[in-house]
């Protein structure tokens, strides 16, 4: 496999990430390769497979319609 050195990383950085791998039961090196992998791997998201997971959550919850009818009764609601 290849190796990747990574210089003058700022210690607040390096105490955040040795954290993180402690709270997570990883070492320094799997921590950064998941928080890689993962922040990577949001590039390349399905724009369909994002519309069916909010058209999924949009049907669990209920919203109204934020349309200008609706927005001028909240801003008039007990104005009266």
């Amino acid at each position: 496999m290849p190796a990747i050195t990574i210089k003058n990383v700022p210690n607040e950085l390096y105490d955040d990430i040795k954290k993180s791998a402690s709270k997570n039961l990883r070492s320094i090196n799997n921590e950064i390769i998941f928080r890689l992998k993962k922040t990577l791997s949001h590039r390349k998201t399905n724009p369909n497979h994002l519309i069916a997971k909010i058209d999924k959550i949009n049907s669990i919850i209920s919203l109204p319609n934020l349309n200008d009818d609706f927005i001028s009764n909240a801003k008039n609601e007990g104005r009266e």
